[in-house]
């Protein structure tokens, strides 16, 4: 009996964890659609996005109306997850880069009429994977210059006078240069490590250069919400000085673009997580300069953020830094090995080793699937810590990233007076803009839930365990 009993049990807490793991039941819409006041034309592509990342699409057969009010009729759905419905994350609407007008709270199993308008002379306006700032470092540096003497060595002269008159600072120390640019330059700090001592002579100093460290000067931005006005630069090693047509593009977006933000959250879900939220990407654009031995042979990105934005997700243990590397091919997305720091005047740093070089990388918050938080080893409080080390995969660019979800019929949209009361008193309708009224709730759902189907199958087994014969 013994037996029975703990099998019994063990068949309740695997139909319990199965019934948890069942993805929210997508959202629906369908209703009219505009385009700078006008009809939107047939063959329009709605796309659905939840944090930037796309959730469901549709196309409209007929002008002016997206999806249909029938019964079983198509609608644009929208597939979220647990996270997405604790969080009360929004759904955004858009087509051909441009961003509707209109914004919802992702809720499941909800059908709603919604007039959906965009307006064109916003586009690039309010799409979230559009700069908001952005700074320029480039090798064309007056003060020093470079010159191939064989053997794979590169001769450097710096201009002391030079480097004075622009407001810089210059100092040597054994085999170390150290160059600290003006303002304003792009560049905060140059570190030449020399094969011997360097010479000088009237305020020419010379030297053979074994390695190069670059540190960019700081951009910020405002990227809105929690995290506010945020702060970031990057460190390169170089083997050598790189020519003076080579620079580097700095943008600040909130987001990566759909095909690095897909590959994120691959990599995210290979490791048994999700992203909750990103609180934003800095995209680094090389012009006349590699990755790898010939240019960039390693890298540090330092990502600051606001202590408000790392509480809101469970502590820095939980932020990491993703780099999406779209040189190769194909494609690959890694989580970085990062160590934090902070907080310190309400703002944490982070560190991610980047031993490929530059290319996207975004500041993100991790979470276990349904809302839960994640604890990864090392650090807490406000003395340094340490992330787990950095994981990386291909990715197709092909794959769309949309969560399972479960398939069933579409519902019925009630009519008001159906609609039942909700516990507050109300009625539960939504009206959308055009003054229509849908119920906020599938209340004609023709078949049982998955959860219920598991949970009766699992009572009957239940059931059946216990009546056996000893």
């Amino acid at each position: 009996m013994k037996l029975k009993l703990i099998s019994a049990l063990l068949l309740i807490f695997m139909l319990a964890a199965a019934v948890s793991a069942v993805p929210p039941i997508p959202m629906e819409f369908q209703g009219s659609v505009t385009i700078d006041s006008s009809p939107a034309p047939a063959g329009t592509v709605i796309i659905a996005k939840i944090n930037s990342m796309e959730r469901g699409r549709t196309t409209t057969t007929t002008a002016g109306t997206y999806g249909s009010s029938g019964a079983y009729g198509d609608r644009l759905e929208v597939h979220g997850t647990e996270t997405d419905l604790n969080n009360r994350a929004s759904v955004t609407f858009w087509t051909g880069g441009i961003k509707a007008d209109q914004e919802i709270v992702f809720k499941s199993k909800v059908s709603e009429v919604l007039a959906l308008s965009f307006d064109s002379s916003a586009q690039g306006g309010n799409d979230d994977d559009t700069p908001v700032s952005s700074g320029t470092s480039t090798f064309n540096l007056n003060e020093l210059s470079t010159e191939d003497t064989g053997g794979g060595h590169q001769k450097i002269t710096i201009d002391r006078n030079i480097v004075s008159s622009k407001g810089g600072a210059l100092s040597i120390s054994g085999t170390t240069i150290t160059l600290t640019k003006e303002a304003g330059s792009g560049w905060s700090e140059f570190v030449i490590e020399t094969t011997e001592a360097p010479t000088e002579t009237a305020g020419e100093i010379n030297a053979i250069i074994s390695g190069v460290t670059a540190h960019s000067e700081k951009v910020s931005a405002d990227v809105g919400g929690t995290p506010g006005i945020v702060e970031t630069h990057f460190e390169i090693e170089m083997n050598r000085m790189p020519g003076s047509d080579a620079s580097i593009l700095s943008s600040v977006a909130k987001m990566p673009d759909s095909d690095a933000q897909s590959a994120f959250s691959l990599t995210a879900e290979g490791e048994g997580k999700e992203i909750a939220d990103t609180a934003y990407t800095l995209n680094l654009r090389k012009t006349n300069i590699v990755n790898g031995e010939d240019g960039i042979t390693s890298a540090k990105i330092v990502m600051k953020v606001s202590e408000t934005w790392v509480s809101a997700h469970g502590g820095p243990e939980n932020v990491v830094i993703f780099r999406y590397d779209n040189e190769k091919n194909p494609p690959v997305s890694q989580k970085l090995a990062v160590e934090w720091s902070g907080p310190v005047s309400g703002i944490y740093t982070f560190t991610g080793d980047s031993p490929d070089g530059l290319s996207v990388f975004s500041l993100a918050a991790l979470a276990l699937p349904g809302g839960g938080g994640s604890s990864p080893p090392g650090g807490g409080g406000s003395s340094p810590g340490t992330s787990d080390t950095k994981s990386s995969i291909s990715f197709d660019r092909d794959k769309t990233v949309i969560p399972d979800s479960t398939t069933v019929p579409s519902p019925t949209l009630s009519s008001p007076e159906n609609v039942p009361a909700s516990d507050d008193g109300s009625s539960g309708e939504t009206t959308d803009n055009s003054g229509e009224t849908a119920s906020d709730t599938m209340s004609g759902f023709p078949v049982l839930p998955v959860a219920g189907v598991i949970a009766i199958a699992g009572i009957g087994g239940v059931l059946y365990i216990l009546s056996r014969k000893p």
